[in-house]
């Protein structure tokens, strides 16, 4: 039987008109509209499955339906399987995996303006994906694990760090790599990037931060910790950083030149994790006892110490503004904290096993959570509520798209995976990625340019859009465990277990290091 169908857009405009076959179904109806998945038909106010079948709307009118335009919420991740995966958040499933990868994918970075990705890993290459599937670029040039990686989408460059001690400085137009930095003393474990000040800070595994200038790949190392750096947050502005060690040792840093300003060294057990406020005034830190300690930067004192948990902070998200923080240990249970009052506001019950990655969107109340129990949670703080639970691959590192509800997830598996978590909770696609570890990563959406960081010691700088290197960053002497970018003043900070680098990023140089933890940088921030 033929049903006839005439779909209309919202201003009344005519979309399409003509007869089918009863037996098509609304999603066969939205093919031919195309762009599939930014519809939906409304029959009525109510709006249709993709399933359901034309007949079963017909009547003795022609069928009439409105056409509406959405943005489809979709969220990617990668795991420790070498594949990607794309979720429809909406249907709470995963529309494709994608699979290609040799090895665990350590670091991603999605710009869902473009439907592109990027992603490091284990397998010592830096791939650039388009959403639907397609691998655009793949970049080798590091000999180790991608760490971490910072890419600046503007102007299509991207910085990125291996175990392997370079960092790569990439145009991710041609996927060539600009510059090659290389630190003979330790590799990076984290990166920040100024991409306007053309300079990178890196943090190393043996606790040392360096400074890189892009334009001129010189370095400059400082020492300030004596044990593994585990936090590395700059103000590009301010030229300052802040850097934590293992030992709950916090360094204050002044950029130009490199110097530790101020130090805090509390008596207590080893941090786990850090938070600092954008005017770099306050420090939070999670302690291996479950304590919360909130420091003064300027006058190294302990403001608070509050026994958040019974065990190790995981994870931690602070609301400087706000003066609240989000907690987790490894119970999974997620606490919500009034900094002021020291006080346990809510607690969020739902992973069965420790929290891995934590995202908030303090505005709106919204985390976005990842734990060992292979679940992913979006969860409202305000109402103590979790609104999704996606079975997952484990996941090392989270980067969230707030406004088109997107997140993109990478895990020990080589895989990038795209998942629209807030309303069909499914994977969109999978990208497969490359038989290398990348740790950390950093995106610019804007340019489609990334930064990773892996095992190769080395980072590399990718253009999503052409899936290119632009450039290698070569300077630390092990694997590259955190980067960060600042895309606007062309530069980027990596730290491992050797140093802490911060980066020219057009130039590859190394224009500070930092060092000064025994052990190795684990993670960096900078604003």
């Amino acid at each position: 039987m033929a049903v006839t169908v005439e779909v209309v857009a919202v201003s009344g405009t005519v979309i399409f008109a003509g007869s089918l076959p009863g037996c098509f179904t609304v999603r066969e109806l939205k093919a031919k509209l195309g762009q599939v998945e930014e519809q939906r038909l409304l029959h009525g106010t109510r709006a249709l499955d993709d399933a359901e079948l034309l007949q079963a709307l017909a009547s003795d009118e022609a069928l009439r339906l409105v056409c509406v335009r959405t943005l489809r919420r979709l969220a990617l991740s990668g795991g420790s399987d070498r594949r990607l995966r794309l979720w429809d958040l909406d249907r709470g499933q995963a529309d494709c995996d994608l699979v290609g990868h040799t090895s665990a994918i350590l670091c991603i970075s999605v710009h869902w303006p473009s439907q592109r990705a990027l992603t490091g890993s284990r397998d010592r290459s830096v791939q650039l994906w388009r959403l639907t599937g397609e691998c655009l670029l793949e970049m080798r040039g590091h000999l180790d694990a991608v760490q971490c990686l910072s890419a600046d989408w503007e102007t299509n460059v991207a910085l990125s760090a291996s175990l392997d001690q370079t960092l790569l400085l990439w145009d991710l137009d041609t996927g060539e790599i600009l510059q090659e930095l290389m630190d003979h003393a330790s590799p990076a474990v984290s990166l920040d990037v100024d991409w306007v000040g053309r300079q990178a800070l890196a943090g190393a595994m043996d606790g040392s931060l360096q400074l890189w200038d892009l334009r001129s790949t010189a370095a400059e190392r400082r020492n300030g910790h004596h044990a593994e750096l585990r936090f590395l947050r700059a103000n590009w502005n301010d030229l300052q950083a802040v850097s934590g060690d293992l030992t709950g040792c916090v360094v204050l840093w002044d950029l130009a030149p490199l110097e530790a300003l101020r130090l805090c060294s509390p008596d207590g057990p080893a941090i786990t994790c850090m938070s600092v406020n954008p005017d770099m005034l306050e420090v939070a830190a999670g302690g291996i006892d479950g304590t919360l300690h909130l420091w003064g930067c300027r006058d190294a004192r302990m403001r608070k110490a509050i026994q958040a948990h019974s065990s190790a902070v995981c994870v931690l998200e602070v609301d400087w503004a706000g003066r609240s923080a989000l907690t987790s240990s490894d119970d999974g249970r997620l606490c919500f904290w009034n900094l002021i009052l020291g006080s346990c506001l809510r607690v969020l019950r739902g992973h069965l096993e420790a929290v891995s990655c934590l995202v908030v969107n303090w505005p709106s109340a919204i985390a976005i959570s990842a734990a060992a129990d292979c679940t992913l949670r979006l969860w409202d703080i305000g109402r103590g509520l979790c609104l999704r639970c996606l079975p997952n691959h484990r996941i090392t590192a989270l980067e969230v798209d707030w406004e088109q509800q997107r997140v993109l997830a990478v895990g020990a598996d080589p895989v990038l995976r795209v998942r629209d978590v807030f309303r069909r909770g499914v994977c969109v696609k999978e990208l497969p990625e490359y038989d290398r570890t990348v740790f950390c990563m950093a995106i610019d959406w804007t340019s489609m340019h990334a930064l990773t960081g892996g095992d190769d010691c080395l980072l590399i700088l990718w253009d999503l859009h052409a899936s290119k290197v632009l450039r290698r960053f070569q300077g630390h002497h092990h694997a590259v465990c955190c980067v960060e970018a600042d895309w606007n003043g062309r530069r980027c900070l990596s730290g491992s277990c050797d140093c802490l680098l911060l980066w020219n990023l057009d130039t590859a140089e190394v224009l500070l290091q930092l060092a000064g933890h025994d052990g190795g940088a684990r993670c960096c921030l900078a604003t």
